[in-house]
């Protein structure tokens, strides 16, 4: 298993972008993909085909110590 990791502290540095472009072109050559979003605006989910994304992600369930699906 090969493992890519995107990082960056500067905002707009295209991060989100970047993953979203990866995370589909490894799929489309029938790879599996886990994209992981750890930005709070959750903008991955739009980027890879949702209407609108997540209230809730990993960002606050690693904050608040929960599974997002028990995040408040």
């Amino acid at each position: 298993m090969k493992v890519i990791t995107l990082t960056s502290w500067i905002g707009g540095s295209g991060r989100t972008t970047l993953t979203a472009a990866l995370a589909s072109a490894i799929s489309r050559n029938g790879m599996p993909v886990l994209a992981v979003e750890a930005d709070p605006d959750n903008l991955l989910a739009i980027h890879l085909g949702a209407d609108t994304p997540p209230s809730d992600g990993l960002g606050p369930a690693l904050l608040s110590n929960r599974l997002p699906s028990q995040a408040p």
